[in-house]
């Protein structure tokens, strides 16, 4: 990903969900999503638009509120997500 004038690999955890006949990337660090008919569709329409978002935030010159507000820090010279954890719970599925 670009980051200004650097490139800056940033690891991200990204759900794809099927809904249909469509394909949902979404990632919570970043509260974006696309949407694509295959996997690789979704990916490849996540990618462009996480640098679309970097590239506005950039041009703004908003990156750190914007990454602040969506929960990253910066360590060093390094922006970092939030950290995630998934787990399972159990919920109630009234009137199934």
């Amino acid at each position: 990903m670009h980051i200004g004038k650097k490139i800056e690999n940033i690891q991200l955890a990204v759900t794809f969900l099927r809904e249909g006949k469509s394909v949902i990337a979404y990632a919570p660090a970043l509260d974006i999503s696309t949407v694509g008919k295959t996997e690789k569709e979704a990916q490849k329409n996540f990618e462009e638009a996480v640098q679309l978002f970097l590239d506005d935030i950039v041009e703004r010159d908003v990156v750190a509120p914007v990454l602040v507000n969506l929960g990253w820090v910066k360590k060093q010279t390094k922006w970092q997500p939030p950290k995630e954890s998934i787990k399972s719970i159990k919920v109630a599925l009234v009137g199934a």
